[in-house]
């Protein structure tokens, strides 16, 4: 579940309690009544996500380090989920589509999912 919070320097604090841990995420908004309102409307729409199962950590905090705390937890409580995780379908779509390419567009796909996503498991 999640909440608002109102730091002691007047922003605005994201407060989640999810697979039994406690993630913070700060924002850059001073407590007014609109941006409070705007911070609700956001709240309305993860407790929304996580009550249906869909809440993606990163999806609402990209520059979070603690997205890949949360990716771990969630990949621990649920091995067998619905929809993985991009690197474990990447691993996946990769290895099927080999059969199916020129060793050069291979090696070419391969350096450009290491270049811009960090797939290094593929080598």
């Amino acid at each position: 579940m999640a909440h608002i919070r109102i730091r002691p320097n007047g922003r605005i604090q994201f407060d989640l309690h999810l697979y039994g841990q406690r993630f913070r995420e700060g924002t850059k908004m001073l407590a007014t009544p609109q941006n409070i309102s705007k911070a609700k409307a956001i709240l309305k729409t993860i407790n929304a996500e996580i009550d249906l199962g869909r809440f993606q950590y990163r999806a609402h905090f990209p520059k979070s380090k603690k997205a890949s705390v949360f990716e771990q937890l969630q990949r621990e409580k649920y091995p067998d989920h619905q929809y993985p995780f991009f690197d474990q379908f990447s691993e996946q779509w990769f290895l099927r589509q080999q059969a199916k390419w020129k060793n050069s567009y291979q090696q070419a796909v391969r350096n450009n999912l290491d270049k811009y996503l960090g797939m290094s498991q593929f080598k």
